[in-house]
Protein backbone atom coordinates (compact mmCIF):
# COMPACT_ATOMS: atom_id res chain seq x y z
CA UNK A 1 0.00 0.00 0.00
CA UNK A 2 1.03 3.59 -0.64
CA UNK A 3 -1.25 6.26 0.78
CA UNK A 4 -3.85 3.56 1.37
CA UNK A 5 -3.83 2.49 -2.29
CA UNK A 6 -2.60 -0.93 -3.49
CA UNK A 7 0.65 -0.47 -5.42
CA UNK A 8 -0.69 -2.61 -8.26
CA UNK A 9 -3.37 0.04 -8.91
CA UNK A 10 -0.99 3.01 -9.20
CA UNK A 11 0.16 4.28 -12.59
CA UNK A 12 3.74 3.26 -13.27
CA UNK A 13 5.34 4.61 -16.45
CA UNK A 14 1.88 5.34 -17.76
CA UNK A 15 -0.03 2.21 -16.80
CA UNK A 16 -0.81 0.33 -13.60
CA UNK A 17 0.65 -3.09 -12.85
CA UNK A 18 -2.91 -4.43 -12.74
CA UNK A 19 -3.59 -3.19 -16.27
CA UNK A 20 -0.26 -4.57 -17.49
CA UNK A 21 -0.91 -8.01 -15.98
CA UNK A 22 -4.38 -8.16 -17.56
CA UNK A 23 -2.95 -7.05 -20.90
CA UNK A 24 -0.20 -9.68 -20.70
CA UNK A 25 -2.73 -12.42 -19.94
CA UNK A 26 -4.87 -11.32 -22.88
CA UNK A 27 -1.83 -11.38 -25.13
CA UNK A 28 -1.15 -14.95 -23.97
CA UNK A 29 -4.65 -15.98 -25.04
CA UNK A 30 -6.50 -15.79 -21.71
CA UNK A 31 -9.97 -14.55 -22.55
CA UNK A 32 -11.72 -14.99 -19.19
CA UNK A 33 -10.24 -12.66 -16.58
CA UNK A 34 -11.88 -11.44 -13.38
CA UNK A 35 -10.44 -8.87 -11.01
CA UNK A 36 -11.80 -9.20 -7.48
CA UNK A 37 -11.20 -5.94 -5.63
CA UNK A 38 -12.51 -3.99 -2.66
CA UNK A 39 -15.23 -1.43 -3.40
CA UNK A 40 -13.05 1.50 -2.33
CA UNK A 41 -10.47 0.65 -5.03
CA UNK A 42 -12.80 -0.47 -7.82
CA UNK A 43 -12.54 2.91 -9.59
CA UNK A 44 -8.81 2.24 -9.98
CA UNK A 45 -9.38 -1.02 -11.86
CA UNK A 46 -9.87 0.75 -15.18
CA UNK A 47 -9.09 -2.11 -17.54
CA UNK A 48 -11.78 -2.90 -20.09
CA UNK A 49 -10.27 -6.33 -20.79
CA UNK A 50 -11.46 -7.93 -17.55
CA UNK A 51 -14.61 -8.33 -15.49
CA UNK A 52 -14.45 -6.26 -12.29
CA UNK A 53 -16.04 -7.82 -9.21
CA UNK A 54 -16.00 -5.47 -6.23
CA UNK A 55 -16.62 -6.50 -2.62
CA UNK A 56 -17.30 -4.38 0.49
CA UNK A 57 -14.40 -5.48 2.70
CA UNK A 58 -11.15 -7.46 2.82
CA UNK A 59 -12.61 -10.63 4.42
CA UNK A 60 -15.01 -10.90 1.49
CA UNK A 61 -12.18 -11.14 -1.06
CA UNK A 62 -11.56 -14.87 -0.55
CA UNK A 63 -15.29 -15.62 -0.70
CA UNK A 64 -15.73 -13.59 -3.89
CA UNK A 65 -12.66 -15.20 -5.48
CA UNK A 66 -13.94 -18.65 -4.52
CA UNK A 67 -17.38 -17.97 -6.03
CA UNK A 68 -15.79 -16.61 -9.20
CA UNK A 69 -13.60 -19.69 -9.60
CA UNK A 70 -16.52 -22.07 -9.19
CA UNK A 71 -18.67 -20.10 -11.66
CA UNK A 72 -16.02 -20.39 -14.36
CA UNK A 73 -15.42 -24.08 -13.69
CA UNK A 74 -19.16 -24.71 -13.96
CA UNK A 75 -18.96 -23.12 -17.43
CA UNK A 76 -16.22 -25.47 -18.57
CA UNK A 77 -12.94 -23.88 -17.46
CA UNK A 78 -10.31 -26.62 -16.99
CA UNK A 79 -7.56 -24.64 -15.27
CA UNK A 80 -7.61 -21.58 -13.05
CA UNK A 81 -4.73 -19.19 -12.45
CA UNK A 82 -5.37 -17.51 -9.12
CA UNK A 83 -3.05 -14.70 -8.09
CA UNK A 84 -2.86 -11.92 -5.55
CA UNK A 85 -1.12 -8.88 -6.97
CA UNK A 86 1.38 -8.39 -4.19
CA UNK A 87 4.10 -9.03 -6.77
CA UNK A 88 4.70 -8.33 -10.44
CA UNK A 89 5.73 -11.65 -11.98
CA UNK A 90 6.39 -12.33 -15.65
CA UNK A 91 4.98 -15.82 -16.07
CA UNK A 92 5.36 -18.10 -19.06
CA UNK A 93 1.86 -19.60 -18.89
CA UNK A 94 2.50 -22.39 -21.37
CA UNK A 95 5.59 -23.50 -19.43
CA UNK A 96 3.70 -23.32 -16.13
CA UNK A 97 0.90 -25.48 -17.54
CA UNK A 98 3.36 -28.10 -18.81
CA UNK A 99 5.04 -28.21 -15.40
CA UNK A 100 1.66 -28.60 -13.70
CA UNK A 101 0.59 -31.43 -16.01
CA UNK A 102 3.90 -33.26 -15.68
CA UNK A 103 3.72 -33.03 -11.88
CA UNK A 104 0.21 -34.61 -11.95
CA UNK A 105 -1.03 -32.49 -9.05
CA UNK A 106 -4.27 -30.63 -8.53
CA UNK A 107 -2.68 -27.39 -7.33
CA UNK A 108 0.71 -25.92 -8.24
CA UNK A 109 2.08 -23.00 -6.23
CA UNK A 110 4.19 -20.39 -8.05
CA UNK A 111 7.44 -19.44 -6.29
CA UNK A 112 10.62 -17.43 -6.72
CA UNK A 113 13.77 -18.43 -4.83
CA UNK A 114 11.59 -20.82 -2.79
CA UNK A 115 9.31 -17.99 -1.63
CA UNK A 116 5.60 -18.12 -2.39
CA UNK A 117 4.25 -15.50 -4.80
CA UNK A 118 0.64 -16.07 -3.68
CA UNK A 119 -0.16 -17.45 -7.10
CA UNK A 120 -1.54 -20.90 -7.90
CA UNK A 121 -2.56 -22.96 -10.92
CA UNK A 122 -5.57 -25.06 -9.97
CA UNK A 123 -7.38 -27.94 -11.74
CA UNK A 124 -11.13 -27.71 -12.09
CA UNK A 125 -11.74 -30.76 -9.90
CA UNK A 126 -9.78 -29.06 -7.09
CA UNK A 127 -11.85 -25.90 -7.45
CA UNK A 128 -15.01 -27.95 -6.92
CA UNK A 129 -13.62 -29.00 -3.54
CA UNK A 130 -13.76 -25.42 -2.31
CA UNK A 131 -17.44 -25.92 -1.44
CA UNK A 132 -16.30 -28.43 1.16
CA UNK A 133 -12.97 -27.10 2.44
CA UNK A 134 -12.84 -23.45 1.31
CA UNK A 135 -10.32 -21.71 -0.93
CA UNK A 136 -7.89 -20.62 1.85
CA UNK A 137 -7.51 -24.24 2.93
CA UNK A 138 -7.03 -25.43 -0.65
CA UNK A 139 -4.01 -23.17 -1.20
CA UNK A 140 -2.68 -23.35 2.36
CA UNK A 141 1.12 -23.58 2.30
CA UNK A 142 1.33 -26.30 4.94
CA UNK A 143 -1.29 -28.37 3.17
CA UNK A 144 0.67 -28.11 -0.08
CA UNK A 145 4.02 -29.11 1.44
CA UNK A 146 4.13 -32.33 -0.62
CA UNK A 147 3.30 -30.60 -3.93
CA UNK A 148 6.05 -29.50 -6.34
CA UNK A 149 6.20 -25.68 -6.56
CA UNK A 150 6.80 -23.97 -9.88
CA UNK A 151 9.91 -21.74 -9.77
CA UNK A 152 9.45 -18.67 -11.98
CA UNK A 153 12.49 -18.36 -14.25
CA UNK A 154 11.62 -14.80 -15.31
CA UNK A 155 11.41 -11.43 -13.62
CA UNK A 156 9.66 -11.01 -10.27
CA UNK A 157 9.29 -7.72 -8.42
CA UNK A 158 7.56 -7.42 -5.07
CA UNK A 159 4.93 -4.71 -4.52
CA UNK A 160 4.90 -4.13 -0.79
CA UNK A 161 6.25 -0.63 -0.18
CA UNK A 162 7.59 2.54 -1.78
CA UNK A 163 11.07 1.05 -2.23
CA UNK A 164 9.59 -1.79 -4.30
CA UNK A 165 7.77 0.72 -6.50
CA UNK A 166 10.96 2.64 -7.23
CA UNK A 167 12.88 -0.58 -7.87
CA UNK A 168 10.32 -1.63 -10.48
CA UNK A 169 10.63 1.75 -12.24
CA UNK A 170 14.43 1.47 -12.37
CA UNK A 171 14.28 -2.15 -13.55
CA UNK A 172 11.90 -1.13 -16.34
CA UNK A 173 14.21 1.67 -17.48
CA UNK A 174 17.13 -0.81 -17.46
CA UNK A 175 15.07 -3.40 -19.43
CA UNK A 176 15.40 -5.94 -16.62
CA UNK A 177 11.68 -6.68 -17.07
CA UNK A 178 9.25 -6.37 -19.97
CA UNK A 179 7.58 -3.17 -18.70
CA UNK A 180 8.08 -0.32 -21.12
CA UNK A 181 7.07 3.33 -20.69
CA UNK A 182 3.96 4.37 -22.57
CA UNK A 183 4.07 7.12 -25.13
CA UNK A 184 6.84 8.10 -27.52
CA UNK A 185 10.60 7.96 -27.00
CA UNK A 186 11.43 11.49 -28.14
CA UNK A 187 15.17 10.96 -27.62
CA UNK A 188 17.21 8.03 -26.40
CA UNK A 189 15.87 7.06 -22.97
CA UNK A 190 13.35 9.92 -22.67
CA UNK A 191 9.64 9.16 -23.08
CA UNK A 192 6.75 11.61 -23.45
CA UNK A 193 3.18 10.35 -23.27
CA UNK A 194 0.30 12.12 -24.99
CA UNK A 195 0.05 15.81 -24.11
CA UNK A 196 3.27 15.91 -22.03
CA UNK A 197 5.05 19.27 -22.28
CA UNK A 198 8.42 20.62 -21.18
CA UNK A 199 9.51 24.27 -21.30
CA UNK A 200 12.39 24.93 -23.69
CA UNK A 201 14.58 25.74 -20.67
CA UNK A 202 13.65 22.53 -18.86
CA UNK A 203 16.34 19.85 -18.82
CA UNK A 204 15.68 16.12 -18.91
CA UNK A 205 18.48 13.61 -18.44
CA UNK A 206 17.80 10.03 -19.59
CA UNK A 207 16.31 7.77 -18.55
CA UNK A 208 13.15 9.65 -17.66
CA UNK A 209 9.40 9.57 -18.32
CA UNK A 210 6.71 12.25 -18.54
CA UNK A 211 3.17 10.92 -18.41
CA UNK A 212 -0.01 12.00 -20.17
CA UNK A 213 -0.50 15.74 -19.74
CA UNK A 214 2.52 16.20 -17.45
CA UNK A 215 4.15 19.64 -17.51
CA UNK A 216 7.64 20.95 -16.72
CA UNK A 217 8.15 24.69 -16.25
CA UNK A 218 11.31 26.68 -17.01
CA UNK A 219 14.65 25.72 -15.44
CA UNK A 220 13.39 22.41 -14.09
CA UNK A 221 15.62 19.35 -14.09
CA UNK A 222 14.42 15.73 -14.28
CA UNK A 223 17.13 13.12 -14.03
CA UNK A 224 18.31 9.65 -12.93
CA UNK A 225 15.48 7.21 -13.60
CA UNK A 226 12.73 9.65 -12.62
CA UNK A 227 9.12 9.26 -13.71
CA UNK A 228 6.39 11.89 -13.64
CA UNK A 229 3.01 10.28 -14.12
CA UNK A 230 -0.09 11.67 -15.83
CA UNK A 231 -1.25 15.13 -14.88
CA UNK A 232 1.88 16.09 -12.92
CA UNK A 233 2.99 19.72 -12.81
CA UNK A 234 6.53 20.71 -11.78
CA UNK A 235 7.07 24.42 -11.17
CA UNK A 236 10.06 26.48 -12.24
CA UNK A 237 13.52 25.77 -10.88
CA UNK A 238 12.64 22.44 -9.26
CA UNK A 239 14.86 19.35 -9.47
CA UNK A 240 13.40 15.83 -9.64
CA UNK A 241 16.28 13.41 -9.07
CA UNK A 242 15.90 9.63 -8.79
CA UNK A 243 12.25 10.07 -7.82
CA UNK A 244 8.72 9.09 -8.76
CA UNK A 245 5.99 11.74 -8.90
CA UNK A 246 2.64 9.97 -8.94
CA UNK A 247 -0.42 10.92 -10.96
CA UNK A 248 -1.97 14.38 -10.62
CA UNK A 249 0.69 15.74 -8.26
CA UNK A 250 1.78 19.38 -8.06
CA UNK A 251 5.42 20.09 -7.12
CA UNK A 252 6.14 23.71 -6.20
CA UNK A 253 8.79 26.19 -7.22
CA UNK A 254 12.50 25.83 -6.47
CA UNK A 255 12.37 22.46 -4.69
CA UNK A 256 14.83 19.56 -4.73
CA UNK A 257 13.02 16.22 -4.69
CA UNK A 258 15.51 13.34 -4.58
CA UNK A 259 15.39 9.63 -3.75
CA UNK A 260 11.67 9.78 -2.97
CA UNK A 261 8.12 9.17 -4.10
CA UNK A 262 5.70 12.09 -4.12
CA UNK A 263 1.95 11.54 -4.11
CA UNK A 264 -0.07 14.73 -3.80
CA UNK A 265 1.09 16.45 -0.60
CA UNK A 266 2.71 13.27 0.73
CA UNK A 267 6.45 12.66 0.52
CA UNK A 268 7.98 9.19 0.94
CA UNK A 269 11.78 9.53 1.39
CA UNK A 270 13.26 6.19 0.35
CA UNK A 271 16.31 6.42 2.59
CA UNK A 272 14.18 6.81 5.71
CA UNK A 273 11.24 4.72 6.87
CA UNK A 274 8.94 7.72 7.25
CA UNK A 275 6.07 9.47 5.49
CA UNK A 276 5.97 13.28 5.46
CA UNK A 277 2.76 15.20 4.85
CA UNK A 278 3.25 18.75 3.55
CA UNK A 279 0.27 21.00 4.42
CA UNK A 280 1.45 23.94 2.27
CA UNK A 281 -0.24 23.63 -1.14
CA UNK A 282 2.38 25.94 -2.64
CA UNK A 283 4.96 23.19 -2.08
CA UNK A 284 3.11 19.95 -2.77
CA UNK A 285 -0.47 19.21 -3.68
CA UNK A 286 -2.90 17.99 -6.32
CA UNK A 287 -3.46 19.13 -9.87
CA UNK A 288 -6.73 18.92 -11.75
CA UNK A 289 -7.04 15.17 -12.47
CA UNK A 290 -6.03 14.07 -15.95
CA UNK A 291 -7.87 11.00 -17.22
CA UNK A 292 -5.63 8.01 -17.95
CA UNK A 293 -5.07 7.11 -21.58
CA UNK A 294 -6.92 4.00 -22.68
CA UNK A 295 -4.83 0.82 -22.42
CA UNK A 296 -4.85 -1.77 -25.15
CA UNK A 297 -7.25 -4.62 -24.57
CA UNK A 298 -4.87 -7.17 -26.02
CA UNK A 299 -5.47 -9.91 -28.49
CA UNK A 300 -7.78 -12.89 -28.47
CA UNK A 301 -7.15 -16.51 -29.22
CA UNK A 302 -6.07 -19.52 -27.19
CA UNK A 303 -2.95 -20.84 -25.57
CA UNK A 304 -0.73 -23.14 -27.58
CA UNK A 305 -1.85 -26.00 -25.34
CA UNK A 306 -5.47 -25.19 -26.15
CA UNK A 307 -6.18 -24.64 -22.46
CA UNK A 308 -9.01 -22.47 -21.25
CA UNK A 309 -7.82 -20.32 -18.38
CA UNK A 310 -9.37 -17.97 -15.90
CA UNK A 311 -7.05 -15.52 -14.18
CA UNK A 312 -8.44 -13.97 -11.00
CA UNK A 313 -6.52 -11.15 -9.35
CA UNK A 314 -7.47 -9.49 -6.12
CA UNK A 315 -6.08 -6.74 -3.91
Amino acid sequence: MLGGIPLACLDLLGQSVLDRVVQRLRHDGVNLITVVIRDEFSHLARTSAATIRSVPSRPNLWSAAECTLREYVEHGVELVLLTRLGVYAELDLAHLIRFHRDAKQGVTAVTKDRESLDSWLIDAHQVRQTRRIGLPVLVDREGMAAALPYPVPGYVGRLEDATDLRRLVVDAFLSRCSIRPKGREISRGVWFDEGARAHRRARIVAPAYLGCGAQLRADTLVTRFSNLERGCYVHAGTVIDDASVLANTYVGKGLNVAHAIVDGNTLHPLRHNIVVEIPDAKLLGRTVPVAPSRSAAGGSGSLSLAERLLATAWN
